[in-house]
């Protein structure tokens, strides 16, 4: 990185510009998995950008607001797809794609073995979900489990409850 004012300065424009055209690329490829009918597949914002500073990340692909309503919302939509899926019926949109927050805790419903949770089992990290919701060694094979993130531990709880599903007796 170059240390002049005027070299960092060109060189964001360039990172911005770069993030764009990712998020152009991110577009076309999901309209082509939506052309393809995949209906229980949905692509969701991780909300960090690696190799960039924080603050950079933040100021180069700010995260829209969306507000308590529209949360509340997407969380009961979500309530509704466990529902379908544990019941075996095309699972459709979750509604987790119209918060564009990072996940901040994941909540699993059924693991990729079949064993379902009620209480669900509500997970930190990503990387501990995985373990339930994949096949060791096989990252993108999530089968038939259930499981979806959420940016606070109120939206889980709205989407639990709107399942009928029990909440962890030690995380409430």
């Amino acid at each position: 990185m170059s240390g002049t004012r005027a070299g960092i300065l060109a060189e964001l424009v360039a990172i911005r510009e770069d993030l764009v055209g990712l998020a152009d690329r991110l577009d076309r490829l999901q309209a082509q998995v939506e052309g393809l009918g995949v209906e229980d597949f949905e692509l969701v914002d991780g909300g960090s950008v690696r190799g960039l500073p924080a603050g950079v990340a933040a100021k180069a692909a700010p995260a829209p607001l969306t507000s308590d309503r529209e949360r509340t919302s997407a969380a009961e939509q979500t309530g509704r797809f466990f529902v379908r899926c544990l019941a075996n019926l095309p699972g459709g949109d979750s509604g987790r794609s119209r918060v564009k927050l990072q996940n901040r805790l994941y909540v699993v419903v059924r693991s990729i073995r079949g064993q379902v949770f009620n209480p669900v089992r509500v997970l930190s990290r990503f990387s501990e979900a995985r373990e339930l919701v994949t096949e060791t060694g096989v990252g993108s094979n999530f089968g038939d489990s259930i499981f979806a993130g959420f940016a606070s531990q109120w939206e889980a709880k709205i989407a639990v409850q709107e399942a009928g599903l029990s909440w962890p007796l030690a995380q409430q």
